[in-house]
Protein backbone atom coordinates (compact mmCIF):
# COMPACT_ATOMS: atom_id res chain seq x y z
CA UNK A 1 0.00 0.00 0.00
CA UNK A 2 1.31 3.40 -0.93
CA UNK A 3 1.93 6.15 1.57
CA UNK A 4 -0.70 9.27 0.76
CA UNK A 5 1.90 12.15 0.37
CA UNK A 6 0.48 14.21 2.80
CA UNK A 7 1.14 11.45 5.33
CA UNK A 8 4.51 11.57 3.89
CA UNK A 9 4.59 15.59 5.02
CA UNK A 10 2.71 14.88 8.17
CA UNK A 11 5.58 12.38 9.31
CA UNK A 12 8.29 14.45 7.95
CA UNK A 13 7.23 17.78 9.76
CA UNK A 14 7.00 15.31 13.24
CA UNK A 15 10.16 13.81 12.53
CA UNK A 16 11.70 17.71 12.34
CA UNK A 17 9.77 19.20 15.40
CA UNK A 18 11.25 16.01 17.28
CA UNK A 19 15.29 17.07 16.08
CA UNK A 20 14.45 20.54 16.93
CA UNK A 21 13.67 19.84 20.23
CA UNK A 22 16.46 18.07 20.89
CA UNK A 23 19.03 20.39 19.37
CA UNK A 24 17.73 23.14 20.77
CA UNK A 25 16.52 22.07 24.68
CA UNK A 26 18.88 23.92 26.91
CA UNK A 27 21.74 21.29 27.85
CA UNK A 28 22.42 20.10 31.20
CA UNK A 29 25.70 21.76 32.64
CA UNK A 30 25.60 24.92 30.61
CA UNK A 31 25.48 28.29 31.84
CA UNK A 32 21.35 28.80 30.73
CA UNK A 33 21.24 29.58 34.50
CA UNK A 34 19.65 26.02 35.32
CA UNK A 35 22.02 24.53 38.16
CA UNK A 36 25.62 22.50 37.00
CA UNK A 37 25.17 18.88 36.87
CA UNK A 38 27.91 18.36 39.46
CA UNK A 39 25.22 20.48 41.49
CA UNK A 40 22.48 18.35 41.14
CA UNK A 41 24.43 15.28 41.89
CA UNK A 42 24.87 15.90 45.56
CA UNK A 43 21.62 17.61 45.58
CA UNK A 44 23.02 20.76 47.03
CA UNK A 45 21.48 24.43 46.95
CA UNK A 46 24.85 25.74 46.04
CA UNK A 47 27.87 25.26 44.50
CA UNK A 48 30.86 24.52 46.98
CA UNK A 49 33.69 26.84 45.98
CA UNK A 50 37.06 27.44 47.80
CA UNK A 51 40.60 29.51 47.37
CA UNK A 52 43.67 27.79 47.70
CA UNK A 53 46.36 29.75 47.51
CA UNK A 54 48.63 28.22 50.49
CA UNK A 55 48.29 30.55 53.32
CA UNK A 56 48.55 34.46 53.31
CA UNK A 57 49.36 36.28 50.17
CA UNK A 58 51.43 39.79 51.07
CA UNK A 59 49.63 43.33 50.18
CA UNK A 60 52.04 44.32 47.83
CA UNK A 61 50.59 41.62 45.49
CA UNK A 62 47.24 42.99 45.85
CA UNK A 63 44.08 41.68 47.35
CA UNK A 64 44.16 38.30 45.40
CA UNK A 65 41.93 36.71 47.54
CA UNK A 66 39.20 39.51 47.55
CA UNK A 67 39.77 39.52 43.66
CA UNK A 68 39.23 35.61 43.23
CA UNK A 69 36.09 36.04 45.85
CA UNK A 70 34.94 38.50 43.27
CA UNK A 71 35.52 36.20 40.31
CA UNK A 72 33.41 33.67 41.77
CA UNK A 73 30.84 35.75 42.35
CA UNK A 74 30.96 37.65 39.14
CA UNK A 75 30.44 33.87 37.42
CA UNK A 76 28.02 33.12 40.15
CA UNK A 77 25.49 35.93 39.32
CA UNK A 78 26.00 36.03 35.11
CA UNK A 79 25.31 32.11 35.29
CA UNK A 80 22.43 32.56 38.33
CA UNK A 81 24.41 29.44 39.94
CA UNK A 82 24.53 29.78 43.47
CA UNK A 83 27.85 29.70 45.31
CA UNK A 84 29.78 29.22 48.64
CA UNK A 85 32.83 30.21 48.62
CA UNK A 86 35.37 29.45 51.36
CA UNK A 87 38.90 30.20 51.86
CA UNK A 88 41.50 26.89 52.27
CA UNK A 89 41.83 25.25 55.53
CA UNK A 90 45.11 24.25 55.88
CA UNK A 91 44.41 20.98 57.72
CA UNK A 92 42.58 19.58 54.40
CA UNK A 93 43.34 18.64 51.05
CA UNK A 94 40.91 20.46 48.45
CA UNK A 95 42.19 18.56 45.83
CA UNK A 96 41.00 15.33 47.22
CA UNK A 97 37.83 16.86 48.23
CA UNK A 98 37.29 17.89 44.61
CA UNK A 99 38.00 14.62 43.27
CA UNK A 100 35.66 13.23 45.90
CA UNK A 101 32.93 15.76 45.41
CA UNK A 102 32.17 17.63 48.14
CA UNK A 103 33.69 20.99 46.75
CA UNK A 104 32.32 21.33 43.18
CA UNK A 105 35.52 24.39 42.26
CA UNK A 106 39.14 25.18 43.28
CA UNK A 107 41.08 28.56 42.38
CA UNK A 108 44.52 27.52 42.48
CA UNK A 109 47.37 30.57 42.00
CA UNK A 110 48.78 29.90 38.28
CA UNK A 111 52.49 29.67 39.78
CA UNK A 112 51.21 26.74 41.36
CA UNK A 113 49.65 25.16 38.22
CA UNK A 114 49.10 21.28 38.51
CA UNK A 115 50.23 18.93 36.05
CA UNK A 116 47.22 16.73 34.66
CA UNK A 117 46.09 14.59 36.82
CA UNK A 118 43.66 11.90 36.90
CA UNK A 119 40.36 12.87 38.32
CA UNK A 120 40.74 16.89 37.94
CA UNK A 121 40.44 19.13 34.81
CA UNK A 122 41.49 23.03 34.71
CA UNK A 123 40.09 25.83 33.30
CA UNK A 124 42.29 28.39 31.29
CA UNK A 125 43.93 31.00 33.43
CA UNK A 126 41.49 34.22 34.86
CA UNK A 127 43.62 37.30 34.70
CA UNK A 128 46.88 35.27 34.66
CA UNK A 129 45.85 34.94 38.48
CA UNK A 130 44.42 31.55 39.06
CA UNK A 131 43.16 28.60 37.26
CA UNK A 132 39.86 26.89 38.32
CA UNK A 133 39.94 23.06 39.24
CA UNK A 134 36.68 21.16 38.60
CA UNK A 135 36.48 17.03 38.26
CA UNK A 136 37.55 15.87 35.46
CA UNK A 137 33.80 14.02 34.10
CA UNK A 138 32.46 17.62 34.15
CA UNK A 139 33.54 18.63 30.99
CA UNK A 140 30.07 20.45 29.94
CA UNK A 141 30.43 22.62 33.17
CA UNK A 142 34.20 23.03 32.01
CA UNK A 143 33.32 24.28 28.35
CA UNK A 144 30.86 26.56 30.53
CA UNK A 145 33.06 28.05 32.81
CA UNK A 146 35.67 27.87 29.74
CA UNK A 147 33.69 30.43 27.93
CA UNK A 148 32.49 32.44 30.27
CA UNK A 149 36.68 33.14 31.36
CA UNK A 150 37.12 33.99 27.53
CA UNK A 151 34.16 36.83 27.31
CA UNK A 152 35.36 38.35 30.87
CA UNK A 153 37.33 41.93 30.50
CA UNK A 154 38.98 41.98 33.70
CA UNK A 155 40.52 45.05 33.11
CA UNK A 156 38.82 47.42 35.76
CA UNK A 157 38.55 44.99 38.46
CA UNK A 158 42.29 43.93 38.02
CA UNK A 159 43.18 47.86 38.53
CA UNK A 160 41.23 48.23 41.59
CA UNK A 161 42.15 44.59 43.68
CA UNK A 162 45.65 44.65 42.26
CA UNK A 163 47.03 48.56 42.62
CA UNK A 164 45.92 49.11 46.21
CA UNK A 165 45.69 52.67 47.29
CA UNK A 166 48.32 52.63 50.19
CA UNK A 167 47.78 56.06 52.42
CA UNK A 168 51.17 55.50 53.79
CA UNK A 169 52.60 56.69 50.58
CA UNK A 170 52.21 59.65 48.40
CA UNK A 171 48.51 59.45 46.45
CA UNK A 172 47.00 61.43 44.18
CA UNK A 173 43.59 62.37 44.13
CA UNK A 174 41.27 59.88 42.99
CA UNK A 175 37.95 58.28 42.46
CA UNK A 176 37.88 55.79 44.33
CA UNK A 177 39.68 54.38 47.51
CA UNK A 178 39.45 50.28 47.55
CA UNK A 179 37.27 47.48 45.67
CA UNK A 180 34.92 47.61 47.99
CA UNK A 181 33.46 51.55 47.92
CA UNK A 182 29.81 50.75 47.13
CA UNK A 183 29.65 48.84 50.37
CA UNK A 184 31.62 50.89 52.37
CA UNK A 185 29.26 53.99 50.84
CA UNK A 186 26.13 52.29 51.49
CA UNK A 187 26.51 51.16 55.15
CA UNK A 188 27.80 54.47 55.63
CA UNK A 189 25.13 56.09 54.43
CA UNK A 190 22.90 54.04 56.69
CA UNK A 191 24.69 54.75 59.83
CA UNK A 192 24.79 58.19 59.25
CA UNK A 193 29.34 58.12 59.44
CA UNK A 194 31.48 59.29 56.38
CA UNK A 195 31.92 55.77 54.63
CA UNK A 196 35.74 57.07 54.50
CA UNK A 197 36.01 56.29 58.12
CA UNK A 198 34.80 52.75 57.26
CA UNK A 199 37.27 52.32 55.09
CA UNK A 200 39.90 53.96 57.06
CA UNK A 201 38.84 51.48 60.13
CA UNK A 202 39.19 48.45 57.36
CA UNK A 203 42.40 49.44 56.14
CA UNK A 204 43.80 49.35 59.62
CA UNK A 205 42.35 46.41 60.67
CA UNK A 206 43.40 44.25 57.20
CA UNK A 207 44.57 46.42 54.50
CA UNK A 208 41.23 45.41 53.28
CA UNK A 209 42.15 41.33 52.83
CA UNK A 210 39.13 39.53 53.34
CA UNK A 211 41.80 36.13 54.47
CA UNK A 212 43.39 38.24 57.41
CA UNK A 213 42.14 36.68 60.57
CA UNK A 214 43.87 36.86 63.92
CA UNK A 215 45.30 35.14 66.88
CA UNK A 216 41.60 35.59 68.58
CA UNK A 217 39.59 34.82 66.02
CA UNK A 218 38.55 37.97 64.19
CA UNK A 219 38.03 37.77 60.72
CA UNK A 220 37.76 39.65 57.45
CA UNK A 221 38.21 43.21 56.86
CA UNK A 222 36.62 44.68 59.35
CA UNK A 223 38.22 41.71 61.50
CA UNK A 224 34.88 40.60 63.35
CA UNK A 225 34.77 38.34 66.02
CA UNK A 226 32.58 35.40 65.09
CA UNK A 227 30.54 36.02 68.56
CA UNK A 228 29.87 39.62 67.32
CA UNK A 229 28.58 38.72 63.72
CA UNK A 230 25.84 35.95 65.01
CA UNK A 231 24.39 39.41 67.12
CA UNK A 232 23.74 40.80 64.36
CA UNK A 233 22.58 37.64 61.97
CA UNK A 234 25.96 37.41 59.72
CA UNK A 235 27.54 34.21 59.81
CA UNK A 236 29.90 34.63 56.72
CA UNK A 237 32.34 36.56 57.68
CA UNK A 238 34.68 35.88 54.32
CA UNK A 239 31.95 37.28 52.21
CA UNK A 240 33.18 41.13 52.30
CA UNK A 241 29.72 42.64 52.03
CA UNK A 242 28.47 40.97 55.15
CA UNK A 243 31.97 41.42 56.86
CA UNK A 244 31.23 45.36 56.56
CA UNK A 245 28.18 44.94 57.69
CA UNK A 246 29.03 43.45 61.18
CA UNK A 247 31.85 46.22 60.89
CA UNK A 248 29.27 49.22 60.23
CA UNK A 249 26.45 47.89 62.76
CA UNK A 250 29.41 47.70 65.43
CA UNK A 251 30.47 50.89 64.85
CA UNK A 252 27.29 52.23 65.18
CA UNK A 253 26.15 50.64 68.23
CA UNK A 254 29.18 52.17 70.15
CA UNK A 255 28.46 55.74 68.73
CA UNK A 256 25.00 55.15 70.47
CA UNK A 257 26.96 54.05 73.54
CA UNK A 258 30.51 56.34 73.46
CA UNK A 259 29.41 59.27 71.30
CA UNK A 260 32.59 60.53 70.30
CA UNK A 261 34.92 59.37 67.61
CA UNK A 262 37.64 58.89 69.79
CA UNK A 263 35.91 56.38 72.43
CA UNK A 264 34.23 54.90 69.49
CA UNK A 265 37.59 53.78 67.93
CA UNK A 266 39.34 53.03 71.17
CA UNK A 267 36.25 50.65 72.52
CA UNK A 268 36.17 49.20 68.21
CA UNK A 269 40.05 48.13 69.06
CA UNK A 270 39.70 47.00 72.49
CA UNK A 271 36.15 46.72 73.80
CA UNK A 272 33.23 48.56 75.05
CA UNK A 273 33.76 47.16 78.69
CA UNK A 274 37.40 47.52 78.41
CA UNK A 275 37.37 51.47 77.74
CA UNK A 276 34.22 51.61 79.99
CA UNK A 277 36.81 50.79 82.89
CA UNK A 278 39.14 53.30 81.64
CA UNK A 279 36.42 55.83 81.86
CA UNK A 280 35.94 54.88 85.33
CA UNK A 281 39.92 54.81 86.72
CA UNK A 282 39.78 58.41 84.94
CA UNK A 283 37.22 59.82 86.52
CA UNK A 284 38.47 58.62 90.31
CA UNK A 285 41.19 60.90 89.46
CA UNK A 286 39.17 64.16 88.33
CA UNK A 287 39.63 63.97 84.30
CA UNK A 288 37.57 64.80 82.23
CA UNK A 289 36.27 61.90 80.73
CA UNK A 290 34.36 63.50 77.92
CA UNK A 291 38.07 63.43 76.51
CA UNK A 292 39.89 60.88 75.08
CA UNK A 293 43.41 62.84 75.18
CA UNK A 294 42.55 63.41 78.97
CA UNK A 295 41.76 59.44 79.62
CA UNK A 296 44.13 57.93 77.44
CA UNK A 297 46.87 60.07 79.31
CA UNK A 298 45.79 58.03 82.72
CA UNK A 299 46.19 54.50 81.24
CA UNK A 300 50.39 53.95 81.87
CA UNK A 301 49.10 54.97 85.56
CA UNK A 302 46.16 52.59 85.42
CA UNK A 303 49.07 50.05 83.84
CA UNK A 304 50.82 50.12 86.99
CA UNK A 305 48.07 49.89 89.67
CA UNK A 306 48.29 46.28 89.21
CA UNK A 307 45.41 46.20 92.84
CA UNK A 308 43.08 48.83 91.20
CA UNK A 309 42.96 46.88 87.95
CA UNK A 310 42.35 43.20 89.48
CA UNK A 311 39.95 44.26 92.48
CA UNK A 312 37.88 46.97 90.70
CA UNK A 313 38.06 46.76 87.14
CA UNK A 314 38.44 43.12 87.40
CA UNK A 315 41.26 43.16 84.34
CA UNK A 316 44.25 41.14 84.81
CA UNK A 317 46.89 43.46 82.52
CA UNK A 318 46.06 46.42 79.96
CA UNK A 319 47.38 46.49 76.74
CA UNK A 320 46.77 50.46 76.64
CA UNK A 321 49.64 51.18 74.23
CA UNK A 322 47.71 49.13 71.34
CA UNK A 323 44.50 51.22 71.40
CA UNK A 324 46.24 54.71 71.71
CA UNK A 325 48.06 53.81 68.74
CA UNK A 326 44.99 52.58 67.08
CA UNK A 327 43.09 55.78 67.38
CA UNK A 328 45.69 57.86 66.39
CA UNK A 329 46.18 55.16 62.97
CA UNK A 330 43.27 55.56 62.32
CA UNK A 331 42.49 59.04 62.64
CA UNK A 332 45.13 59.93 60.28
CA UNK A 333 44.29 57.01 57.57
CA UNK A 334 40.78 58.88 57.69
CA UNK A 335 42.17 62.27 56.76
CA UNK A 336 44.75 60.80 54.13
CA UNK A 337 41.72 58.58 52.33
CA UNK A 338 39.73 62.43 52.65
CA UNK A 339 42.07 63.68 50.46
CA UNK A 340 42.97 61.25 48.66
CA UNK A 341 38.67 60.89 47.47
CA UNK A 342 37.38 64.05 48.20
CA UNK A 343 33.84 64.98 48.40
CA UNK A 344 32.00 67.83 46.08
CA UNK A 345 31.56 70.18 49.30
CA UNK A 346 35.47 69.64 50.56
CA UNK A 347 36.31 70.90 47.19
CA UNK A 348 34.22 74.04 47.46
CA UNK A 349 36.43 74.38 51.11
CA UNK A 350 33.94 73.59 53.66
CA UNK A 351 35.07 70.37 56.27
CA UNK A 352 31.80 68.18 57.13
CA UNK A 353 32.23 66.05 60.36
CA UNK A 354 32.99 62.31 60.29
CA UNK A 355 29.64 61.07 61.74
Amino acid sequence: MRTKPIERTAFATTLLLIAATVIFSPRRGCSDGAPLEFMREKGRPHLECVIDFGGPVHTSQGLVYGYTYWMFTEWSRSSRVPVRIRIASPRENYLDSLIEGSVDLVAIPCREALPPLEGLAATQPLDSLCTWYVRSGARMELRALNRWIAAQDFSGAHRKFMKVINPWKRQTVSAWLSPYDDQFREWGRRIGMDWRLLAAVGWQESHWRIDTKSRRGAQGIMQIMPVTARRYGIDDLTDPERNIEAGARLLEELHRSFGDLDFVLAAYNAGGSRVRSYIQYAARYGADVSRWEEVAGLLPQLGRDSLYLADTLGLKRIGYGETVQYVRRVKSIYREFRRICPMPDELSGQDPPAQ
